[in-house]
Parts: C-alpha cells; sequence; structure tokens
C-alpha cells in the first residue's frame, strides 16, 4: 500500500514539487522493509509503514497543488501565445512574413509537445515577448520592420 502511495506522489511530480516529504516517505518505507525482516521489530516496521504512507499522502497532495498551478499557467500562456500568432496572421503576417510567422507557430508548437509542466511554462514565457512584439508590428492594420 505504501508503495502505490509513493508511485502516486511520484506520478504528480513529488520529486519537483515536495521532494522534502518525498524523500521522507522513502526513508520511512526503507526503515520499515528493513525493520520487517527482524519479527521482533515487526511492530515498529509497522509504525514505519505508516509515517511512509502519510509522508506519500502528504507529498501526493502538495505536489497535486502545486503542479495544478503550473498546470494552469501553462494553459493560460498557451491560449495567450496561439492567440498572439492567429492576430498576427489575420492582421497580414501570413503574407508578408510568412516565414517568420511558420518559424513562431513552430515554436509554439514545439512548447506544446513539452511533457514536462515547469520546462513548458518557462519556454513558454520565453517565447510570449517575441509574440508580442511580433504581434505589435501588425497592429492597426499596417505592416512595420
Amino acid at each position: 500500500m505504501t508503495r502505490k502511495r509513493l508511485a502516486a506522489a511520484v506520478e504528480v511530480d513529488a520529486a519537483l514539487f515536495a521532494p522534502q516529504l518525498l524523500d521522507e516517505a522513502e526513508t520511512f518505507l526503507a526503515q520499515a522493509e528493513r525493520l520487517a525482516r527482524d519479527r521482533a521489530t515487526y511492530r515498529t516496521s509497522i509504525r514505519a509503514a505508516s509515517h511512509a504512507c502519510l509522508r506519500a499522502d502528504e507529498a501526493f497532495a502538495k505536489a497535486s497543488a502545486a503542479r495544478r498551478v503550473v498546470v494552469v499557467r501553462l494553459e493560460r500562456l498557451l491560449y495567450e501565445l496561439e492567440g498572439l500568432l492567429d492576430m498576427a496572421a489575420s492582421r497580414g503576417a501570413r503574407s508578408t512574413d510568412a516565414d517568420e510567422l511558420f518559424r513562431l507557430r513552430a515554436r509554439y508548437e514545439a512548447v506544446r509537445a513539452i511533457d514536462n509542466v515547469l520546462t513548458a511554462t518557462e519556454q513558454a514565457s520565453a517565447l510570449k515577448p517575441q509574440l508580442l512584439a511580433f504581434e505589435r508590428r501588425f497592429r492597426g492594420g499596417e505592416h512595420r520592420n
């Protein structure tokens, strides 16, 4: 049961968002497994396993909440980036700066393909100022270099 709870914590990136709690859970689990081999310390091993479960559950809860905040931020950034690309395209970038629009859209798609939410958020944040500057060139219906 404790291993499953640890696995669940790892799945929600507890190593990134709750590393201390995850480490404590793993330490308690290792202690419980070591103690379980000796019948004289079996009850102590159960207590250690219980502590491991508690820490794994805390790591899961903390990591889940922190990860959700990052995921929501990433979703918002991706929505904004797509909007900037679409606005620039509709205001003339498609015909006058098609190559740059293509490159920026390819970078946007590459960010969307990143599995790690922290890395994707970092990359999306880095791309946003470039897209803002690109889209700004097409405001007012006039293309300016």
